[in-house]
C-alpha cells in the first residue's frame, strides 16, 4: 500500500485529539455554577510533551501553586505537576484521584470550551463534579 494510503496507527489516530487538548484551561463552572471563590483562579495546563501543571492565578493574575493556603506542602507538590494522556474519549491525569478511570471530556467545535465529567479533581463529598474550562492564552 502506498504511504499516502496507509492506515494510521493507534498513536497517530489519538494525535489530533491530544493536540486539541493542549493548552491552558481556566475553570469556569463546577456543576453548572460559578466555582467557589478559592477555585476561581484554577488553571489546568496540558502541555504537548504530556506534562501537566496545575496553577492558581488567584487575585494577582500571576501563577501560584494550587490553593497554597489550603494545602500542605507534600499534597500541593503532588497536585501541581504530573503527566496526562487522552484515549478513547477520556483524559487521564497522573496526579488525579481518578487517574485509573480517567474523565470523559468534550470540546466545543471551536476548541474554546472543555467539559470534564467527572472532573479529575473536584467532587462534592463523594459525588464527582462536572467542570467546564475555558481556553486561555
Amino acid at each position: 500500500m502506498p504511504p499516502s494510503q496507509a492506515v494510521p496507527s493507534a498513536s497517530q489516530a489519538v494525535a489530533p485529539a491530544r493536540a486539541s487538548l493542549v493548552g491552558r484551561w481556566q475553570l469556569k463552572t463546577v456543576n453548572d455554577a460559578a466555582p467557589p471563590r478559592f477555585l476561581a483562579g484554577t488553571v489546568l495546563v496540558l502541555q504537548a510533551d504530556g506534562q501537566l501543571v496545575n496553577l492558581d492565578l488567584g487575585r494577582t493574575g500571576t501563577p501560584q501553586e494550587v490553593n497554597e493556603a489550603f494545602l500542605g506542602k507534600a499534597l500541593r507538590e503532588a497536585l501541581v505537576r504530573g503527566t496526562w494522556r487522552a484515549e478513547h474519549g477520556r483524559v487521564y491525569l497522573s496526579n488525579s484521584p481518578r487517574k485509573d478511570a480517567g474523565s470523559a471530556y468534550r470540546l466545543d467545535q471551536q476548541g474554546r470550551t472543555l467539559v470534564l465529567d467527572p472532573d479529575p479533581y473536584l467532587a462534592q463529598g463523594d459525588t464527582p463534579s462536572k467542570a467546564t474550562y475555558e481556553r486561555i492564552r
